[in-house]
């Protein structure tokens, strides 16, 4: 049979997908029931020529018992161990900003990697120094699809130092390629810079850490961010330039293959084995190998291969939302862009093509690059929506305006890079010039096109996702049982579904108020949504909370502040967040204390902050003691603690709130606390100075919103 690798790898990623949110117990009837449907169905001869479903069947069942593994083997002996102190010598790494330990020695299984918490900067571990101490394991405190991707990170619980000792550590072999990345990094800084050098980075290296906020919004609205990923693009240009060369140098094709394999794996080892990295270069090496036998590989059979070796021994990977973006690319590009291309193609007449050849050839080439766009985008809209919220409207213009200066920048980075001892650094100064002038010209572009009104469609509400994903399920069966005709029914069905769904939406709401967790840098931001009225309370210190703060207002659908509550912050910080162009705080109530006072200007109305309750908006009341804030949507209290000021003033009905927000540290009597939840605001770096017996969870609020409703009768979702 045609592409078996291709059905169980499908399979496999369903599985994956679908089995990790049962329950242990159920995932383990799941995976023997399922395995015993498979032992049935070989032993049937009826069934055993059924190969699509056979090959389905034992996918889905590899999937389930890789997951029985990893939960019963990994997952659940370390969940029964949180809160205990044990004792550890580790390995530092780092991956994607994260600083973790790879367990070599004490009371965790060897292998066992752990964030690191709560440690001192001034004794901050470098990647692959060794630590030994006491640590006190700790939940991430995640649910739903945050605590998946934590779980595809591989990094599923995290430690906090108790006593800790660095030490510098043996460098394994693999650092080599860590230090040549960064040697790379730091020639092409040495001849640009600013976010013209790091943007070179990001696309040659995928390093685009030292990229400003502002750029990284610039090509995350115009759609474009993916140019940051190394992805199957990096590795098809590598492993065909070097094909090139060695073809000129006349080397048999067999070793020219194998060269090139050589290549591939090395830049993989030089980038970091990342699972989209992982995935592309995989599929670079089989489609090389294929050539070695003088085999022509088929994409979507070497596709599923590469799921099934990712997948199999890592089943939460699945939840990787690079490597569903990159799944969901490449499927677009093979089977979704060649129906456009003779779609578009076919519009064309004939007889223009045999009059005007070079506008035919022209204007096939155009319809090819607008192809591959238009699938790359439609095939990965569902991961777009669901993992980040939000679509861009003018994807595909950017794309089309960006693609050819992101190749050049690409090509000319490299081998600028590779230009290596005096007599080529003339050499290597040019073509860093013209690669500035690319990188320049890419962030001049995005920078306008993200300007453009209404260029993202940010979707909120649940509904509209699984009205997405149903659509294109429909509109695909649709389209296979009735052609166009089904198309149509289809389209009706999804406006039909779409109105009904927002009126029962509608009216579920209503009454209920919605409270988003903003991302920050440590500072204290969160807004309040209520009775069509928006509150925002916020702290800012660090310019960088402020840029969070309004991505994420943004993908939460928040187009207009009403109120604004302001306790203090940094001057830099305020004026940046009520100097933006987009007309959020235009019209808004400010409530100022003194230290804030001078922002009475930038607001239509200034109020000073009541010490007594008062309503701030329709159904939320508001009322402040010493450093400390009080927030009542009707009966439901959130305690917010700006500070480490004690908590022992505070009346003892307040001290009982549903819900408390702290900033950078807890007081020291914090124990005094009764809550259903609490929240840590900013990254990992959030410390607590004091135990919290009386709140029932702990959640930090890291790179993601978080979000809880209520009704207002002391009830909390979140």
């Amino acid at each position: 049979m045609s592409r078996p690798c291709w059905y169980i790898g499908l399979a496999l990623l369903v599985g994956c997908l679908i089995g990790a949110w049962l329950p242990t117990n159920v995932l383990v009837v799941s995976a023997v029931g399922l395995l015993c449907i498979v032992v049935i169905t070989m032993a049937v001869p009826l069934l055993r020529h059924r190969r699509a479903l056979l090959l389905s069947l034992i996918g889905v069942s590899a999937a389930l018992v890789s997951l029985v593994i990893s939960q019963v083997c990994t997952y659940l002996p370390l969940s029964y161990r949180i809160g205990e102190t044990v004792s550890l010598t580790a390995t530092v790494n780092e991956r994607g900003g994260v600083t973790y330990l790879t367990v070599t020695d004490g009371d965790l299984p060897k292998g066992v990697r752990l964030q690191l918490w709560n440690y001192d900067a001034a004794r901050a571990p470098q990647a692959y120094d060794a630590v030994t101490g006491e640590f006190v394991l700790c939940d991430h405190g995640l649910q739903g699809l945050s605590l998946m991707q934590r779980k595809a990170s591989g990094i599923w619980f995290a430690v906090k130092p108790e006593m800790m000792t660095v030490t510098e550590g043996k460098r394994p072999w693999y650092a080599c390629f860590r230090a040549l990345r960064e040697q790379a990094v730091g020639k092409i800084e040495t001849y640009l810079s600013g976010d013209v050098a790091a943007l070179v980075s990001g696309i040659c290296f995928g390093a685009d850490e030292q990229l400003s906020e502002d750029a990284k919004d610039h090509f995350r609205v115009s759609g474009t961010y993916h140019l940051f990923s190394v992805s199957g693009f990096h590795m098809a240009f590598l492993s065909q330039a070097l094909l090139m060369l060695l073809t000129r140098l006349r080397v048999p094709r067999g070793l020219r293959a194998v060269i090139a394999i050589g290549g591939v794996l090395f830049f993989m080892a030089l980038v970091g084995n990342e699972a989209p990295v992982t995935r592309s270069g995989m599929l670079c090496v089989l489609v090389l190998l294929g050539s070695c036998f003088r085999r022509q590989a088929d994409t979507c059979n070497t596709l599923g291969l590469a799921l099934i070796v990712l997948l199999i021994g890592s089943p939460f990977a699945a939840y990787d939302a690079g490597l569903l973006l990159s799944f969901f690319a490449t499927f677009g590009l093979v089977l979704i862009s060649p129906c456009i291309t003779r779609i578009l193609c076919g519009w064309l007449k004939q007889s223009m093509r045999e009059r005007w050849p070079r506008v035919g050839k022209l204007y096939d080439s155009f319809i090819q690059a607008v192809s591959l766009t238009v699938a790359a985008t439609v095939a990965t809209l569902p991961i777009s929506l669901i993992y980040f919220g939000e679509i861009s409207l003018v994807a595909v213009l950017g794309n089309l305006v960006m693609s050819f200066a992101a190749t050049a920048l690409l090509v000319l980075g490299f081998a600028a890079v590779l230009c290596i001892g005096p007599i080529l650094q003339p050499l290597a100064t040019v073509l860093f010039f013209i690669t500035g002038q690319f990188s320049t010209y890419l962030l001049w572009i995005s920078e306008k096109i993200s300007k453009i009104p209404f260029v993202t469609v940010a979707i909120t509400a649940p509904y509209l996702l699984l009205w997405v994903v149903g659509m294109a399920i429909l509109a695909i069966i649709g389209h296979r049982l009735l052609r166009r005709k089904g198309l149509a029914v289809v389209a009706v069905t999804g406006i039909l579904t779409l109105a009904v769904s927002a009126i029962a939406h509608t009216l579920l709401m209503r009454g209920v108020a919605t409270v988003t967790m903003l991302p920050t840098q440590n500072d204290v931001a969160f807004c309040v949504q209520y009775k069509g009225e928006t509150l925002l309370v916020c702290a800012p210190v660090h310019i960088g909370s402020v840029r969070k703060m309004q991505t994420a207002l943004q993908l939460a659908g928040v187009r207009r502040v009403d109120a604004v509550m302001v306790p203090f912050g940094n001057e830099t910080a305020l004026m940046t967040m009520f100097s933006q162009e987009d007309g959020m705080f235009d019209d808004c109530r400010l409530w100022y204390t003194d230290e804030t006072k001078w922002l009475s200007s930038y607001a239509a109305t200034a109020v000073s902050f009541p010490d007594t309750p008062t309503a701030v908006i329709d159904g939320v009341w508001c009322c402040r003691y010493g450093e400390q804030l009080h927030l009542a949507i009707q009966q439901t209290d959130i305690l917010c603690l700006f500070t480490d000021e004690t908590v022992r003033s505070l009346p003892l009905t307040l001290r009982q709130s549903e819900v408390v927000v702290f900033g950078q540290s807890a007081p020291s009597d914090a124990l005094l606390l009764q809550a259903d939840v609490g929240f840590l605001q900013g990254t990992s770096d959030v410390t607590l100075s004091a135990p919290l017996r009386g709140v029932d969870r702990l959640v930090t609020v890291g790179r993601e919103r978080m979000r809880l409703t209520t009704r207002g009768v002391g009830d909390i979702t979140y």
